[in-house]
């Protein structure tokens, strides 16, 4: 039986691949059916990876963040869902967004997580695509950035 509680760790694809790939495909390919194309990217080896481990060291959620601004493959396994895991590991990666200087982040979401972002003030574009069947939108989150009193 896990312990309460979950933590996060950073890392680069080359150090967590298979791991990174086993939550990817529970959750897009076995629940969601996505294709396995869809769920490795020619950029994963440049992008920042974010893991969340329960207390007793199992992985049950990951998400990532390239250099470029672009978040994607957030994915928490069922039965952690709706444990605030998915806003966790997205505040992370908006950390890192803001420790890297970017000006804004945006993600390419499917339909059923639009409302998820929309409630973390992230805004629709007009710019949507198909990729294998599947409808994406385009999101845009700002970065605050601190200001300075003079």
């Amino acid at each position: 039986m896990s312990e309460p509680g979950y933590s996060f760790y950073l890392s680069k694809w080359k150090d967590h691949q298979n791991t990174i790939q086993h939550i990817r495909e529970t959750v897009f390919v076995k629940e969601f059916g996505f294709s396995r194309n869809q769920i490795i990217s020619d950029s994963d080896p440049d992008c920042y990876h974010v893991l969340a481990y329960d207390g007793d060291g199992n992985t049950i959620g990951t998400g990532c963040i390239h250099p470029n601004g672009e978040i994607g493959q957030i994915a928490i396994l069922p039965s952690w869902r709706g444990r605030t895991i998915g806003k966790a590991i997205l505040i992370y990666l908006l950390h890192i967004a803001k420790t890297l200087h970017l000006p804004s982040v945006w993600v390419n979401a499917v339909e059923p997580t639009t409302r998820f972002y929309q409630s973390k003030n992230f805004e629709l574009t007009d710019e949507s695509r198909h990729i294998e069947g599947v409808h994406y939108r385009k999101m845009v989150h700002l970065i605050e950035t601190q200001k300075t009193i003079n």
